[in-house]
C-alpha cells in the first residue's frame, strides 16, 4: 500500500502540520516523493523533519509542476505541500495518479468546495484510497473524508459522488485523531448487489463464443468460451451482472495506440471508460502495462503458422510408392537374376534335357515376368535343378504380389499423403504464399537467420483471418500465421473434408506463446478482487477442464462419427488403374494394326 500527501494551502498551516505529521504513521516503509512548494512553508520544513526522524523512509523531492520518475524509481508514498490554485492541484492529480493510481492519497485542501472537485477528479482517475483533509470553519480541528467507489449499495456508484467521514483531527496536547481508526479501509464490498461488470470483446473462439440468440440494440450475448465462463464465475462470486458492448468498429479488434495519441478497439474502450474490463485472448505487452492494468495469467496460447493438410500422393505415384526405391531395386535385380539364371541353365549341362523355349533369353525373361504377376507360363522346366530355380522364383513372386496388393488396396481405400511440413526451412522452401495477422509482422525480423528473411521477404498482410483461413482450406496455396487455439477450434467444425479429414493444420513449431490476461484501466478497484478469484479458479483445475469441454468433446465426437468405419471405392480411387487400363488397350491396337498391315504387305 502507498500514501500520497496533497497539502494545499491553507490559513492555519499549524494544524494542518500537526495533523498530517500525526497521519504520517499511515505510511508504508519506503521511498517518499516529496513535492516542493513555491513558497517553501515551515509545513514542508516540519514534514521532511518528521519523515527523517522515522528513519524508515527514502525521500525523494521532486517540483509540483515538473513531476517526472522513471519506472524503476517508483516512490512507496508521495507527500505534497500546499498547492492553493485548483487547476494546478487537479494536474498534480493527474500526473501523480499516472505515477501510481492505486497509491494512498492524504489530500489537505482549505474548503469543502475544492474537496468535492477533488473527489470527483479522484473518481476519473480510479483513485479509490483516497483521504481529503478540511479544517473546520474556526479551524479548531481538521476532518478526514473519504469515499467509496460502490456506496451507497445498489447504486454501483453512478450517482453523484458522496463524501464519507472517517475521523477528526483535534489540537490538544498534541494533534490527535479522535477515533483513531485506519485511513484507508477496504473499498471493495464482498457484494456487489447486482452492479453490472462491463466488458468489451469480440467473438474469438474458443475463448469467446458468439450466442445464436438474437442481439437486443447495441448489446451482445456470449453463452459460451473459456475466458466467458471466468468472466461469469467471477461475476457470480461477486454477486453481480454482465454487460458486453458490441464489437469494436471498423474491425479493430483488439486495438492499439494511434500516432495521435488516441486508442481504439477493446483497448480503446477500457481507456475511455466505457468499458471495466476487455478480454479475447489479450496480452501483458509493455506498452499495454504502461497505460493499462492487466489481471494475472490464467492461461498460455502460442501463435503458429497454419498450412495447407499435405496434399494427396497422385495416382502413379501412389502405385509406385508402395515400395521404396530400394526395395523396388531388389525386385528388379531379383528379376534380372532369376531370368539370366534360367536362360544361363539350358545353355549348360542341361541344355539337352531342357525344352527349347527357355533357350530364348526374351522367352525367359516373359516367363518369370507373368510368374511375378502371378499368370504362370505354358512351357514348364524339366530338369531337377531347373524346377528348383523356377519353384524358387514362384514362391518369391507370390510373396511380394501379396505384399504388394495388400498394400495397394490400403492405398487405395486410404490415400497417402505427401510430406508435411513440420519446420521452418520446409515452409519456407515450400511454394505457399505467407500471409499474417495483426500485430505479428515485427517477431520475423530476425537477421541471423535465413529462414525468417525468406519468409519476411514475401510477407503479406491478411486483414480478415476468416477470409484467409477459406482461402488456405479451399487453394491449398498460401500459409497463415496465427493463433493456434483459435483454429484448432475451428478446424472439427469449419474445416474437414466429407471423410472428416482437417483441411488444415498447425505446424508443431511455435513462433510464439504468450501468456492470457484480461485488461483494465489504470487503478481499476476490480482488479485485486478480479486477481483473487482469477488464482482460486486456476489452481483448481477449473481451467483445463473449460478447455477440454470447449475444445476436444465437442469437436471429437463430431469427427468421430465422421472419420469411423470403413470406405466405399470409388473412380477417384481406381483412376490410376483405369487409365493404366487404358493405355494397355491403346498399345494392344497399335500392334494389331501393325500386325494387320505387316500381313498385307507380305
Amino acid at each position: 500500500m502507498i500514501l500520497i500527501a496533497l497539502l494545499p494551502q491553507v490559513a492555519s498551516t499549524d494544524i494542518l502540520a500537526a495533523c498530517a505529521k500525526t497521519s504520517l504513521r499511515n505510511l508504508q516503509p519506503g521511498p517518499v516523493l516529496v513535492l516542493i512548494p513555491p513558497d517553501k512553508s515551515n509545513l514542508f520544513s516540519e514534514l521532511l523533519q518528521e519523515l527523517h526522524a522515522g528513519e524508515k523512509w527514502g525521500l525523494f523531492i521532486s517540483r509540483a509542476d515538473d513531476i517526472k520518475m522513471k519506472h524503476s524509481e517508483k516512490p512507496g508514498n508521495i507527500i505534497v505541500p500546499p498547492i492553493s490554485d485548483r487547476s494546478k492541484l487537479m494536474n498534480s492529480l493527474r500526473k501523480l495518479a499516472a505515477l501510481n493510481s492505486r497509491a494512498r492519497f492524504l489530500i489537505l485542501m482549505h474548503d469543502e468546495m475544492t474537496m468535492q472537485i477533488a473527489l470527483r477528479k479522484l473518481r476519473t482517475l480510479n483513485v479509490a484510497n483516497a483521504v481529503l483533509m478540511v479544517p473546520t470553519g474556526n479551524n479548531s480541528s481538521v476532518k478526514a473524508y473519504t469515499w467509496f467507489p460502490y456506496l451507497p449499495p445498489g447504486e454501483c456508484g453512478k450517482k453523484k459522488i458522496t463524501a464519507i467521514f472517517l475521523d477528526e483531527c483535534l489540537m490538544e496536547n498534541s494533534a490527535t485523531f479522535v477515533r483513531n481508526i485506519p485511513f484507508f479501509p477496504q473499498k471493495f464490498p464482498q457484494n456487489l448487489h447486482g452492479c453490472p461488470i462491463v466488458a468489451s470483446t469480440f467473438p474469438w473462439p474458443p475463448f469467446i463464443i458468439k450466442s445464436k440468440a438474437d442481439e437486443e440494440d447495441d448489446k451482445a450475448f456470449y453463452n459460451d468460451g473459456l475466458e466467458i465462463k471466468l468472466l461469469r464465475t467471477i461475476a457470480h462470486s461477486l454477486n453481480s451482472t454482465l454487460e458486453y458492448l458490441p464489437p469494436p468498429a471498423n474491425d479493430s479488434k483488439w486495438g492499439d495506440r494511434q500516432n495521435c495519441g488516441s486508442w481504439t478497439g477493446l483497448v480503446g474502450d477500457v481507456y475511455y471508460k466505457r468499458a471495466d474490463v476487455a478480454l479475447a485472448s489479450m496480452i501483458a505487452t509493455d506498452e499495454r502495462k504502461k497505460y493499462f492494468e492487466t489481471t494475472i495469467t490464467y492461461w498460455s496460447n502460442s501463435v503458429v503458422w497454419i498450412v495447407p493438410r499435405p496434399k494427396f500422393i497422385s495416382g502413379w505415384r501412389s502405385l509406385l510408392g508402395i515400395f521404396k526405391p530400394t526395395m523396388w531395386a531388389v525386385v528388379l535385380v531379383a528379376y534380372l537374376l532369376a531370368s539370366v539364371a534360367l536362360c544361363s541353365l539350358t545353355h549348360t549341362v542341361l541344355r539337352l534335357k531342357e525344352p527349347d523355349f527357355y533357350r530364348n533369353p526374351c522367352n525367359c525373361f516373359m516367363a518369370t515376368w507373368s510368374l511375378t504377376l502371378e499368370m504362370g507360363t505354358h512351357v514348364h522346366p524339366r530338369g531337377l535343378i531347373m524346377r528348383v530355380v523356377f519353384i524358387c522364383w514362384v514362391i518369391y513372386s507370390l510373396q511380394i504380389s501379396t505384399a504388394y496388393k495388400s498394400s495397394l488396396i490400403s492405398s487405395l481405400t486410404n490415400p497417402h499423403l505427401e510430406p508435411a511440413i513440420l519446420n521452418m526451412k520446409q515452409l519456407a522452401n515450400s511454394r505457399l504464399k505467407f500471409k499474417y495477422t495483426v500485430g505479428l509482422y515485427d517477431y520475423f525480423n530476425d537477421p541471423a537467420d535465413a529462414n525468417m528473411r525468406r519468409i519476411r521477404d514475401s510477407l503479406q498482410f491478411c486483414d480478415d483471418v476468416t477470409v484467409c483461413l477459406n482461402s488456405l482450406a479451399l487453394t491449398a496455396e498460401t500459409a497463415l500465421v496465427n493463433d493456434k487455439s483459435y483454429v484448432e477450434y475451428l478446424i472439427p467444425r469449419l474445416y474437414i473434408d466429407s471423410n472428416g479429414r482437417p483441411l488444415l493444420q498447425p505446424m508443431p513449431q511455435e513462433v510464439l506463446s504468450y501468456h492470457i490476461v484480461m485488461v483494465l484501466s489504470k487503478g481499476n478497484i476490480l482488479l485485486e478482487r478480479f486477481d483473487e478469484f482469477i488464482s482460486r479458479i486456476v489452481e483448481s483445475g477449473l481451467m483445463v477442464k473449460w478447455a477440454r469441454d470447449i475444445m476436444y468433446t465437442r469437436a471429437g465426437g463430431a469427427v468421430s462419427q465422421q472419420s469411423g468405419g470403413g470406405r466405399r471405392l470409388s473412380m477417384a480411387h481406381l483412376q490410376s488403374m483405369f487409365v493404366l487400363l487404358l493405355i494397355g488397350e491403346g498399345l494392344a491396337l497399335v500392334v494389331l494394326i501393325v500386325e494387320v498391315v505387316i500381313h498385307k504387305i507380305l
